[in-house]
């Protein structure tokens, strides 16, 4: 008698009969599949890789590759010339604009793009709040400014001054601001320091 799946013979209880699959070769009494599983496996990865980088996709991995371009900076050995980056940020933009049709090549051109942009941002950054910095501690200085900041201490209180002259050793370049501790009270901001 035949059941359901074509068999000539009973089928026994819990056990279920397979047919061979469409394609599918006989050799020793096993179905083999036409297709190797790294065949299947390489497909699978292939859908899932162009599912991927379909449009719009890609786009949450921009900021990523601009984050990337900031620690790139940060792990530079030594501070870049501003003009040398910003001509390479544009040249990758450009690169990019130009390969706009390509299905590899833009996406590609995007995130390198956007790695330079990222380190072209952080290299700005720096060269725009450059200032001169104390190399060490400068006392008996003569200072006149405008009190910016006041911060109150429990002993003293800290002021910002914007400096307009200053006179002291061991000052190879002014400062644009200093901060100085001084007694309580005396550091009211918006007034001329002498």
């Amino acid at each position: 008698m035949a059941n359901k799946y074509g068999a000539s013979r009973p089928a026994r209880a819990g056990a279920k009969v397979w047919g061979a699959e469409p394609g599918a070769t006989r050799r020793s009494g096993q179905a083999l599949p036409a297709s190797s599983h790294a065949e299947n496996l390489r497909k699978v990865l292939l859908a899932w890789a162009l599912a991927e980088i379909a449009p719009g996709r890609l786009v949450p991995w921009l900021p990523v590759a601009f984050g990337f371009g900031i620690v790139c900076y940060f792990s530079a050995d030594r501070e870049p010339v501003w003009w040398a980056v910003l001509a390479l940020a544009g040249a990758c933009i450009g690169i990019a604009a130009l390969a706009r049709r390509r299905a590899i090549g833009f996406p590609l051109a995007i995130g390198l793009a956007a790695i330079a942009a990222g380190y072209a941002t952080a290299t700005l950054k720096t060269a725009r709040i450059a200032h001169p910095v104390l190399q060490r501690t400068a006392s008996s200085v003569a200072l006149s400014g405008f009190v910016e900041v006041r911060e109150e201490r429990e002993r003293s209180d800290r002021i910002v001054v914007h400096v307009h002259d200053v006179e002291g050793r061991h000052l190879a370049e002014a400062p644009n601001r200093v901060r100085v501790a001084v007694p309580q009270g005396h550091g009211t901001c918006g007034r001329q320091l002498r």
